[in-house]
């Protein structure tokens, strides 16, 4: 699977960059939790075209628990080609699955 390569144009890969565990974890109930904080008006809710940065990082932050830092890194990063390496291994995976 996709979990254990290294990518090729980063030979100096940093140990924050370490792809080697899983890069999806999967949290017990946390759709049921989300739904929980969104009533309580505990997170803010996705309703708009574009998001301001406080979604952004509410999303971050959320994402932090369930998805490997590298893979999250790669899909806010600045450049979109880096998007589109984070699309291509979420696609990977989910067709190994």
């Amino acid at each position: 699977g996709v979990q254990g390569k290294k990518v090729l144009s980063k030979p100096n890969l940093k140990e924050d960059d370490d792809k080697s565990g899983p890069i999806f974890i999967i949290v017990p109930n946390g759709k049921e939790q989300r739904m929980k904080e969104e009533k309580g008006l505990k997170v803010l809710k996705w309703n708009f075209t574009t998001p301001r940065d406080e979604y952004i990082e509410q999303l971050k932050t959320q994402m932090s628990t369930c998805v490997a830092k590298w893979l999250q890194d790669e899909m806010f990063h600045a450049d979109f080609q880096h998007h589109n390496k984070a699309l291509a291994v979420m696609i990977e995976v989910s067709l190994s699955l």
